[in-house]
C-alpha cells in the first residue's frame, strides 16, 4: 500500500521552507461546484459527468480522494464514452451524512446505488476504482451485477492484504496522523507548517485545481469523514470478502508494475492479492502497468484508456 507509506513519509520529507512557499490565505475560497447534487436519502452527493456515449463510466477514487483527483483521468477517458466522478458524503461539495450513518463500505455502496438511481441514467455502468476505492466497487458489483457492464481495478487494495496486518504499524500511523490533522482543522489552526497532510493528497491534481482542493480539504467535516472511513477498514475488508465472486462480470485488474521490481514482502503479498482479485470473475484479465507506481493513472492514462477500449469492444 505504497500510498499510505507516502502519506506518512511526507511528514518527514517536507521541509519547512517548501511548505512555507504555499500561501494558505489563498486557499480560503472553495471553487464553484462543477456538477450536480443528487438526493440519496435526506442528504445529497455531488456527481460531475463529461463526454458522451454509453455505457457510462463511474470513477471511484482511492482513500480520502475527491472527484478532483480523478479529473485528468476523467477527461482522458471521454475519448471513448461518458465518464462521471462523484464525491462521498462529507467530501468536496457533497453533504455530510447524518451522524448516525456508519461510513462502512456497505453504506458507501448503498449511497452509490442511491446516487445512480437518482440520476437520469438508466443503464449498466463500467466501474473504475483505484486503491481502497476497489472495496466499494467490488461490493457494488457483487450486489448489483445487473447494473455493471464491467469493472476495472487500478492497483486496487486486496482486502486479504489489509487483513494480513503486514502494514499494521503504518496503518495505525496514518490513523494517528488523521486524528492530529482533525484537531488542527477543528481549531482552525492551519499554518504552512502543519498543512502537509492535505498537500500530500494533491500529487494527482492539476496545478490549477490544487488550491481549490485544499480549500475544500481543510474542512474538518472532510477529515472527520475520512477518519471514519479509515477506522472501519478491517470490517470493510471482511465484508468485501464475504460478498463473494463477481460471476461473469467483465473484470480487468491492472497492477502497478513497479511492485514486481520492489519485491518486498508487502509488495509480494500485494501482487498475490491482485491475482486473487482477478480470479473473482470468469471473464477477467490481469495485467501489469509498466512505468507506474500506485497512482499510475496520473502518468499512464493511456493504459487505462486502452483497457477501457478493450472492455467496450468485448475483449
Amino acid at each position: 500500500m505504497r500510498f499510505f507509506r507516502i502519506v506518512l513519509l511526507v511528514a518527514l520529507l517536507f521541509s519547512g521552507a517548501a511548505i512555507q512557499a504555499q500561501d494558505i490565505t489563498e486557499f480560503e475560497e472553495p471553487p464553484p461546484m462543477p456538477g450536480q447534487l443528487i438526493d440519496v436519502g435526506g442528504y445529497r452527493l455531488h456527481i460531475t459527468c463529461m463526454g458522451e456515449g454509453s455505457p457510462t463510466v463511474i470513477l471511484e477514487p482511492g482513500f480520502a480522494r475527491f472527484s478532483f483527483n480523478m479529473r485528468a483521468l476523467q477527461e482522458a477517458l471521454t475519448a471513448e464514452t461518458r465518464v462521471c466522478a462523484y464525491d462521498h458524503a462529507g467530501f468536496d461539495w457533497s453533504d455530510p451524512a447524518p451522524a448516525d450513518t456508519p461510513r462502512t463500505t456497505q453504506q458507501l455502496s448503498d449511497e452509490l446505488f442511491a446516487l445512480l438511481s437518482g440520476t437520469e441514467m438508466d443503464e449498466a455502468y463500467i466501474l473504475i476504482a483505484q486503491s481502497l476505492g476497489g472495496f466499494i466497487t467490488r461490493l457494488f458489483a457483487a450486489q448489483h451485477a445487473d447494473l455493471v457492464a464491467g469493472v476495472i481495478l487500478l492497483d486496487a487494495t486486496p482486502p486479504e492484504f489489509l487483513l494480513s496486518g503486514i502494514t499494521a504499524g503504518q496503518d495505525q500511523g496514518l490513523e494517528a496522523l488523521l486524528r492530529s490533522t482533525l484537531a488542527i482543522a477543528q481549531a482552525n489552526a492551519w499554518t504552512p507548517q502543519n498543512l502537509f497532510p492535505v498537500l500530500s493528497l494533491t500529487s494527482d491534481i492539476a496545478p490549477d485545481l490544487r488550491r481549490g482542493f485544499i480549500a475544500l480539504a481543510v474542512n474538518p467535516i472532510y477529515i472527520e469523514t475520512a477518519l471514519a472511513e479509515w477506522g472501519s477498514r478491517l470490517a470493510n475488508a471482511q465484508s468485501v470478502i464475504d460478498a463473494g465472486e463477481l460471476g461473469d462480470v467483465p473484470l480487468h485488474v491492472l497492477v502497478a508494475g513497479e511492485r514486481l521490481a520492489l519485491a518486498s514482502d508487502a509488495d509480494s503479498a500485494w501482487v498475490r492479492g491482485q491475482a486473487a482479485q482477478a480470479a473473482l470473475s470468469t471473464r477477467s484479465e490481469l495485467a501489469f502497468v509498466v512505468g507506474g507506481g500506485h497512482e499510475y493513472y496520473i502518468d499512464r492514462t493511456d493504459a487505462v484508456l486502452g483497457t477501457l477500449r478493450n472492455l467496450l469492444m468485448g475483449r
